[in-house]
């Protein structure tokens, strides 16, 4: 892990005054955030719609006189009714019930920008522990360039529409962030031989 650290901050200080690359490893971040409701509507349809079916099937084999006789059971059978009632197919405008989007509270948002910065926090008190730098100089830009980078993934993080679920904008940014920066390490070794 240390190695790992060791060379993203090696990357960061190579490129400190490369602007473009920056930019364009921002908008990379963020073209591949705002496409995983596409992937996720296109590639896990029949799943969706094959557990669908199971749970009509499900609830069509329920005994209705008997849910109907005890209260609570009847009032959680109406519930899930409602539910499925409410649960539509996704469609990618975001129209009607059962959208990839969900109206965004401000927890949610906070959560977001927070998985999104979190990596590259992470990274950032990594550095001052780092003998990597030749000057103290180097060592306070990094860290200061690193966490500047990590406010901005968190807000790209904070923008992005909040999915059906949470959680995924949760998990995939970061996921994202590791991916990027692995792939940018593979690279960078690959110059060096």
């Amino acid at each position: 892990m240390e190695k790992l650290v060791e060379a993203i901050v090696e990357i960061f200080q190579k490129n400190i005054k490369r602007p473009i690359l920056w930019l364009v490893v921002i908008v990379i971040i963020s073209i591949s955030a705002m496409t995983l409701p596409y992937i996720d509507h296109y590639f896990f349809f029949y799943d969706r719609t094959i557990k669908r079916v199971e749970l009509l099937e499900q609830i069509t084999a329920l005994d209705v006189e008997k849910i109907n006789k005890d209260e609570q059971l009847a009032k959680e059978y109406n519930l899930i009714i409602e539910d499925i009632r409410k649960q539509g197919e996704a469609n990618l405008l975001g129209l009607g019930a059962g959208t990839l989007f969900i109206p965004t509270t401000k927890s949610i948002q906070i959560w977001k920008f927070i998985s999104g910065g979190s990596l590259l926090w992470l990274l950032t008190l990594c550095v001052p522990f780092m003998n990597t730098f030749k000057k103290k100089s180097d060592k306070i830009a990094t860290f200061f360039i690193v966490l500047i980078f990590g406010i901005i993934t968190g807000c790209i993080s904070y923008n992005i529409p909040t999915f059906y679920a949470p959680m995924i904008n949760y998990l995939s940014f970061p996921v994202l962030i590791i991916v990027i920066l692995v792939i940018a390490l593979i690279k960078s070794n690959k110059k060096k031989q």
